[in-house]
């Protein structure tokens, strides 16, 4: 049985006609790829947050009657969390809560296969949770023990020593494989015939994976779930079209995302910042609005992250799903900018320009 989900989000941009709608979608998208029956979507609009539930209080009521009537198990919020407003809204509201970051974590958990990725991940929850469970730790224990140094307080204390414990030995296994992983790197450009390598990158769904099998003849699982791709994938590019490159294909974007949520993957990241060069792939079956925003949306996540923005090459894709006046368009709109990297359409599907790709490497 799917839960029965409600999807929340507080809108603070008054002026915001748009970019909340691409948010939203996002949301919807994520919470439908783990599983989540949308029941509800509720949007309050103010000026700044509530530090106690996020939202105001009497939208807080209505959410409580939408919850009690289509028997609504988590509230799902497109806005990121602080620990005491999940802990309170998860009192007044009486189901499960997470917000976006827990959600995309939550992905990232259901898709992770490999020892590298599944280390990186609960990193990041224990990182996340923590605090949340400290508070819930505290409130429970305070209730129950409220004397100094009795049985609560230890219990209390002995939760934050193993968190703390827990945390430093899988900080120390990611340190161990990173060095390793850096090694790697090394040995790749410095070895008898230097490997170039060339990593794609980009949002989930522009194609990454289907480019990635056409470049090298490998056949690795495509799908439109997002973070399909969480572990770093190399090949050599096909023989026939070029000697000495490794083509990388590593984790996707998902739009808005929260940049530690990605610098949490330091290992892929290290692909991308040691990569001759990066494809910065972007789909062209999004309306020409969604495809502006996440062009930018995206050099931002790459400075944020420490990508030279000097090898980064745009590659938008599924030129295939799309007018030639929407490419030229498209172009107008982001002639400043675009005019600082080598660019290209193709079509991953049908081939269309990919030797030409071949040729900028």
């Amino acid at each position: 049985m799917k839960k029965r989900a409600l999807l929340c989000f507080l809108k603070t941009d008054i002026h915001d006609h748009k970019r909340f709608k691409l948010q939203l979608e996002e949301l919807k998208r994520l919470a439908i790829s783990m599983g989540y029956q949308i029941i509800e979507t509720v949007i309050q609009t103010r000026n700044k947050k509530s530090s106690r539930y996020l939202l105001g209080s009497g939208k807080i009521e209505e959410i409580k009657e939408l919850i009690e009537t289509y028997d609504i198990e988590v509230a799902l919020f497109y806005n990121v969390l602080t620990s005491k407003q999940n802990y309170n809204l998860a009192t007044a509201l009486k189901c499960e809560i997470k917000d976006r970051y827990d959600l995309i974590l939550d992905i990232f958990e259901q898709q992770s296969a490999d020892v590298v990725s599944k280390l990186q991940i609960e990193l990041a929850q224990e990182l996340k949770n923590f605090p949340k469970h400290k508070i819930q730790a505290h409130k429970k224990y305070k209730t129950e023990h409220a004397q100094f140094r009795s049985s609560g307080e230890f219990a209390y204390h002995s939760k934050i020593r193993a968190h703390d414990k827990r945390v430093a030995k899988i900080r120390k296994e990611l340190e161990n494989l990173k060095r390793r992983k850096l090694r790697q790197i090394a040995d790749r450009k410095k070895g008898k015939l230097p490997l170039k390598t060339i990593c794609i990158s980009g949002y989930y769904n522009a194609g990454k994976t289907t480019l990635f099998n056409i470049l090298t003849g490998a056949n690795k699982p495509v799908s439109k779930e997002p973070f399909t791709t969480l572990s770093s994938k190399y090949q050599r590019l096909k023989r026939k079209l070029g000697e000495n490159f490794v083509l990388i294909d590593t984790i996707g974007f998902v739009y808005d995302i929260d940049p530690s949520l990605i610098k949490s993957f330091e290992l892929q990241i290290l692909d991308m910042q040691y990569a001759d060069k990066v494809l910065y792939l972007i789909g062209m079956d999004d309306e020409l609005e969604v495809i502006v925003t996440k062009f930018y949306y995206g050099l931002d996540l790459f400075d944020e992250i420490g990508i030279d923005k000097s090898k980064i090459m745009v590659i938008f894709n599924k030129i295939d799903l799309c007018s030639d006046d929407k490419i030229i368009v498209l172009l107008e709109k982001l002639e400043k900018d675009l005019k600082y990297f080598p660019y290209l359409f193709i079509s991953a599907k049908t081939l269309k320009n990919i030797d030409l790709l071949v040729k900028m490497f």
